[in-house]
């Protein structure tokens, strides 16, 4: 493959940034990976940001998973703790790393997403874990690349499992992990996170994929990934952008009935609560009164 090519080199090393820090992997010397007859090339990203406290166990849970057709990029924000230490010692299994600064969690998706040739995508957090075979399993299910797959994915908080099959109307209000969650290539030619969301992007792209008549939606039994709760910037915090564009992405992406689903449970919602203010300030003067 000539690599001195412009759009070669853009394809595999994304394009020439005077702030980049390092970078490295098996693309470096020249080697790449592809999709064989039976074994669908999957590329598994991480993006990570001073995340050395975990990223060693994220890191050995794709190198030690035994589906062998992986493609390995780990995409780092410009960390100042050890992470970029951590990452060059596995870089010889690693295919492509790079450390540089973005503009968030989602940026580094969107990079990487460029970055993949893969067939399917697969987005790992820096603090989570693939369960041990777990791409194996799921390998014999990715056939059809108008499909998203999604599995099940284990909270590290309590152990549950997170959570079986979604419907249309699971999925207006709750998201499918994704740590749990295969994407085809396709879906990138597409789409993109959209980074005005600080927390949801990934929300964002689930329904979005959901309105689209191009893709699908099929649930597999598998335990996936365990997926950090405890700690996810995304289990703690609302995105207010979210909020505020929730009814239109209902009313785009989702059939008219879940959308008049939806607006009849939000309006009741906001006129229980208008009941329990009055109750509260209808209390609060009787006590000031007494």
């Amino acid at each position: 493959m000539n690599l001195s090519n412009k759009k070669v080199q853009d394809t595999f090393f994304g394009p020439p940034n005077a702030k980049q820090k390092s970078e490295g992997g098996l693309r470096t010397p020249g080697y790449f990976k592809q999709s064989l007859p039976g074994k669908p090339l999957i590329t598994v990203v991480t993006v990570v940001f001073n995340g050395e406290k975990h990223l060693e166990e994220t890191i050995l849970s794709v190198l030690k998973q035994t589906y062998d057709n992986v493609e390995y990029i780990i995409i780092d924000g410009g960390s100042t703790d050890g992470t970029v230490e951590i990452i060059r010692k596995y870089e010889r299994l690693i295919d492509y790393w790079v450390s540089e600064p973005d503009n968030g969690i989602y940026d580094a998706m969107n990079k990487a997403a460029t970055l993949a040739t893969g067939d399917w995508l697969y987005v790992l957090g820096s603090d989570d874990r693939l369960y041990p075979n777990s791409l194996d399993q799921i390998a014999f299910c990715l056939r059809d690349n108008s499909v998203v797959y999604y599995g099940n994915v284990t909270m590290l908080s309590d152990g549950r499992a997170y959570d079986g099959y979604f419907n249309s109307y699971k999925l207006m209000y709750y998201n499918i992990c994704h740590q749990s969650i295969f994407y085809p290539r396709s879906v990138f030619d597409y789409y993109k996170y959209e980074t005005k969301y600080k927390t949801h992007a990934d929300f964002v792209l689930v329904q979005k994929c959901h309105g689209d008549n191009r893709f699908r939606f099929e649930y597999v039994p598998i335990d996936v990934a365990y997926y950090n709760d405890i700690i996810g910037v995304s289990s703690k915090q609302e995105d207010q952008q979210y909020l505020a564009d929730k009814k239109e992405i209902i009313r785009s992406n989702f059939s008219t009935f879940c959308y008049a689903l939806f607006l009849l449970r939000y309006y009741m919602v906001k006129c229980l609560a208008i009941v329990c203010l009055k109750d509260l300030v209808k209390s609060f003067l009787q006590k000031c009164r007494s």
